[in-house]
């Protein structure tokens, strides 16, 4: 995996999703290389540490929520913040992606931006079997692959009458 790039610090988990603080560097950073020019965007994916291994993550909402600063009874500033609502998708095991969350993120961790490396990971997850069904609109230069055996048992069915 390439050097990680720190965009938020995760507040709230539950069993299928994270939510994240964006830092303002990550939001307001205007020299972004081009494996980041999705940072903090719907759909983009993301990086936490979850125990043993990296959980893999899409962004599914951004939301700005305000803060009050307060000294005493007194009012003395506001602070928007971008909150990130991640959908928990994977780990990455042994160089490749697994379906599914067995170690989750905790409040407090890191959320990393993926890089362009890390997404050819998990999207070539099941190269070795061939079977494309189309461009990856994230990264429209990489293909999507499915598991044939696993596609073809659970959602084709055959009709035939005589």
């Amino acid at each position: 995996m390439e050097p990680l790039k720190l965009i938020g610090t995760i507040y709230s988990v539950s069993s299928n999703s994270v939510s994240a603080i964006l830092r303002d560097s990550a939001s307001q950073s205007q020299s972004l290389s081009s494996a980041h020019d999705g940072i903090g965007k719907l759909g983009s994916y993301v990086i936490m540490k979850g125990g043993e291994r990296p959980v893999i993550g899409s962004i599914m909402a951004v939301r700005t929520i305000d803060s009050a600063l307060t000294e005493g009874s007194k009012l003395t500033d506001r602070i928007s913040r971008q909150i990130m609502d991640i959908q928990l998708l994977g780990t990455m095991k042994g160089g490749k992606f697994e379906r599914g969350v067995s170690s989750f993120p905790v409040v407090g961790g890191s959320v990393y931006a993926a890089e362009s490396n890390d997404l050819k990971t998990i999207f070539s997850t099941y190269r070795e079997h061939d079977f494309s069904v189309g461009a990856i609109s994230l990264m429209e230069h990489e293909r999507l692959f499915l598991d044939p055996n696993k596609f073809f048992a659970k959602h084709i069915a055959l009709f035939g009458s005589t």
